[in-house]
């Protein structure tokens, strides 16, 4: 049987080194880690209307330079399911994926930042799931998402992570910045 919590830690362990290897064009993969609780200690925090700058999200950075920068601007959330119920987003049900979305959204704007959820179901490739602010890629870099999903509230794109590594970090975070 296997441990979910240890899957979704190890999980995580596999983006930081992923995202560290992306934002130092593939010289560093110690640049991110998992946060302390996962983001839980944010949380906890936050119920008592304190902050924790740098522990909003599932990943933080262990370095200062680049990586505390994009966590200046980004919440990353990182989710590893053996179901992650993808039609949910479709069908506007929640369990699965769209509560995930939620949770990202939810802690992004508590902490004003950006919302980045990378969601991973069994032997499924790994999703980079974000909101508007992310229609730029589309437009600048020509990279066309995986899926479009309209919410009441918001506009959701959806690639495959492997897809936003294989854009030169240094042109994403200037369209971001724009």
């Amino acid at each position: 049987m296997v441990n979910g919590k240890r899957k979704g830690n190890n999980y995580e362990r596999e983006i930081s080194k992923n995202l560290s290897l992306w934002i130092s064009n593939n010289k560093s993969d110690d640049l991110f880690w998992r946060s302390q609780g996962s983001g839980g200690r944010h949380t906890v925090r936050y119920k008592k209307n304190l902050t924790l700058e740098g522990q909003s999200g599932d990943i933080a950075s262990t370095h200062s330079g680049i990586s505390e920068d994009f966590l200046k601007i980004f919440c990353v959330e990182v989710k590893f399911y053996k179901d992650i119920n993808i039609w949910g987003m479709i069908t506007k049900t929640k369990k699965g994926i769209l509560d995930f979305w939620e949770q990202a959204y939810k802690k992004a704007r508590q902490v004003k930042k950006l919302p980045i959820l990378i969601v991973k179901e069994n032997y499924r490739p790994a999703l980079f799931i974000s909101n508007r602010a992310f229609s730029m890629l589309t437009k600048k870099l020509k990279l066309r998402p995986e899926l479009e999903v309209n919410l009441s509230y918001q506009k959701l794109f959806i690639w495959k992570f492997k897809d936003i590594l294989d854009v030169n970090f240094d042109e994403f975070m200037s369209i971001i910045r724009e």
